[in-house]
């Protein structure tokens, strides 16, 4: 196998609920290989199911973008929390 190790250059999220962004890297104590953190965060999620994906932009000509898919689950319609009830009832 050759020694080229695939880079990320960059991340991005295919919904706006999601962010995505390059967070610090640490190289691993065993192989001395680089190793990024990618941070992902979820805002408000509306009600109902949401599919989006990560997309990790590398150096590899084979594999320019890496998809991770993710599900988002909202709350249910209509739902209420515990709390939300117990103002209803005053």
């Amino acid at each position: 196998p050759g020694t080229d190790r695939l880079t990320i250059l960059d991340v991005s999220s295919s919904s706006p609920l999601i962010g995505a962004s390059l967070g610090d890297s640490h190289i691993d104590p065993r192989t001395g290989v680089l190793i990024p953190t990618v941070l992902v965060t979820v805002g408000s999620v509306p009600p109902g199911r949401h599919h989006a994906w990560i997309i990790i932009h590398t150096n590899d000509g084979d594999y320019p973008e890496v998809r991770v898919p993710i599900r988002l689950d909202g709350p249910a319609a209509g739902r209420t929390t515990g709390r939300d009830a117990d103002t209803r009832r005053q």
